[in-house]
């Protein structure tokens, strides 16, 4: 079986991809390529197993697990599900995508373990401009309640990933198994990133075009401010139930996502971005980009100004805070007040079939539709 392995990394449209093969996967089922899915967690399931402490204690997997110990345990048995599924299939093709494999420590062990499964893994990720991959970062980590208005990051001690990343999956899986797409909207089939995704997948199966996808959108500016401000009151490891409300709520308003999105509009801080990220930008372009939309290799400035991070802080700040016009107040205020949203059709079917499949497993393990499994359900 040929695995297809997508890695992200994260905030290159991930989520669209994950939701997609998910949407899609009777449909890839017919066009004999196999997929699987974790009944929670799905695109953490794997990666758990071999990662450090930083997936570890995010708050969302520490929701589900009381140590790190119990977490790789759970991922370990993940693995032996995944690997059994694979081996009962008739499949040619297998596709599996997760972000969080886009991490330097996990290109040797992850693929020494699927080289025991698969005859050929093929690794597919995606480079975006460090502007975009940024700023998508900061919007993430606002969101996680990382950092608060004092503290934002900062363009000039920015690490943009794509060598350390690229470099470790090319020494794992060999560099002629790597396919690297450039994120530009105009590199990619049809301006989107799903279909392009689907498009690589069809050089070995007669996939469907996938339906269209958008999720895990990056806040706008006032939004990420109001974050930015909020964290102050929260402690990050425990955040309250009320603040992801608030962000479901955010995220689900149309208004809110009609306001302007941040852009690093200020020359201090494109200069110093250049400064971190040209000569990154141009090891991709030259090792993995020929013939696509290339990374900006704009020339950087030839040293940092004097005032440093305190300058790139206080310049990110004013960015922030200008977003914060009474209009957009209005707006956040009006999407906070509103109705609670419903979850979406995908995270319906995907909790049914979560359920579904820890009831048919309770019952070939004896434990009848009174165990645990279905006590937990009801």
């Amino acid at each position: 079986m040929h695995l297809v392995l997508h890695i992200g990394p994260h905030k290159t449209g991930s989520t669209a991809i994950q939701q997609a093969i998910w949407q899609s996967r009777e449909a890839l089922a017919g066009a004999g390529v196999f997929t699987w899915f974790a009944d929670r967690m799905p695109e953490k399931a794997l990666a758990l197993a071999f990662a450090g402490a930083g997936l570890l204690d995010q708050p969302d997997t520490r929701r589900h697990f009381p140590t790190a110990e119990a977490a790789r345990a759970w991922s370990r048995a993940r693995w032996e599900e995944f690997e059994a599924a694979a081996a009962a299939s008739d499949c040619r093709v297998a596709v599996l995508s997760s972000e969080h494999f886009a991490s330097p420590r996990l290109p040797g062990p992850v693929f020494e373990r699927l080289a025991r499964r698969f005859a050929h893994v093929t690794v597919v990720a995606y480079a975006r401009a460090p502007e975009g991959l940024f700023l998508s970062m900061l919007a993430q980590s606002l969101r996680a309640g990382r950092h608060r208005i004092g503290d934002l990051p900062v363009p000039g001690a920015y690490r943009y990933p794509y060598r350390r990343l690229l470099a470790g999956w090319a020494a794992a899986a060999g560099e002629a198994n790597l396919v690297v797409r450039s994120f530009a909207r105009e590199n990619l089939a049809g301006g989107d990133v799903v279909t392009d995704f689907f498009g690589v997948l069809r050089r070995l199966a007669p996939v469907p075009e996938p339906r269209p996808v958008r999720a895990n959108e990056s806040l706008p500016a006032a939004a990420l401010a109001w974050l930015a401000f909020s964290n102050q009151v929260i402690d990050p490891r425990h955040p309250p139930e009320a603040r992801r409300e608030a962000i479901r709520r955010l995220v689900a308003s149309p208004a809110v996502a009609a306001l302007p999105r941040l852009r690093l509009d200020d020359p201090l801080l494109a200069a110093a971005l250049a400064r971190q990220t040209a000569g990154e930008c141009r090891w991709v372009n030259r090792r993995f980009l020929d013939g696509q939309v290339p990374l900006p290799e704009g020339e950087p400035a030839a040293a940092a100004p004097a005032g440093g991070d305190a300058d790139e802080g206080a310049a990110m700040r004013r960015l922030l805070v200008a977003a914060l016009t009474p209009q957009a107040l209005d707006v956040i205020a009006a999407a906070l007040a509103g109705p609670a949203p419903a979850p979406s059709a995908l995270r319906r079917s995907r909790t049914a079939a979560g359920r579904a499949e820890r009831r048919r497993a309770a019952r070939e393990a004896g434990d009848g539709a009174a165990g645990p499994s279905a006590a937990a359900d009801a």
